[in-house]
């Protein structure tokens, strides 16, 4: 219970790839040997980074492999697979700094509010479109921006996670 519902489930995701990957590299077993070369062990997690950067992956999913690697060694009772490995996080933060970032998604400001309602106030015979209960988008939409809520928690935004939802019944008045 350390971690969220949806970490565990990225992290199990991340360590199916890893032990496909072990599989396919013939080695005995997917967790690194803690009394092998240090060297070696970190060799074998670069390959694989490097393998995983070759498809594309994007930075922050490489440092999600890592701490699901680290993670599952750590459940199973092999330590920590990460101990030491100074080149692994000199190259991963080197990735970070010089990849190349997504623009800032702004965020709502007041006067889009403002705009939307003022939308919403046109007579239905002036818009000539199917109207929505223009009364409950808009306590919808504010209640989101007052709670500073993502997405996610109010609407449907790439998939519905049900535990992350607000609900009319999770409100009191």
């Amino acid at each position: 219970g350390d971690k969220a519902e949806s970490t565990q489930r990225a992290y199990a995701a991340a360590w199916q790839r890893w032990c496909a990957w072990s599989n396919r590299q013939g080695w005995l077993s997917p967790y690194l040997d803690h009394k092998a070369d240090q060297v070696e062990n970190e060799n074998k997690l670069l390959g694989y980074l490097g393998y995983l950067g070759w498809l594309g992956t994007s930075v922050a999913t490489l440092k999600q492999a890592v701490f699901a690697i680290k993670d599952a060694h750590k459940r199973a009772g092999q330590g920590d697979s990460t101990a030491k490995m100074h080149r692994l996080w000199i190259v991963l933060n080197s990735l970070e700094r010089t990849a190349v970032k997504k623009p800032r998604r702004l965020g709502v400001i007041v006067p889009m509010l403002k705009w939307i309602s003022h939308k919403f106030q046109v007579n239905d015979e002036e818009s000539g479109e199917l109207r929505v209960n223009c009364r409950m988008v808009m306590a919808a939409l504010l209640t989101a921006w007052f709670f500073m809520l993502r997405a996610k928690e109010f609407c449907d935004s790439g998939g519905v996670d049900l535990e992350m939802v607000v609900r009319g019944q999770d409100i009191q008045l």
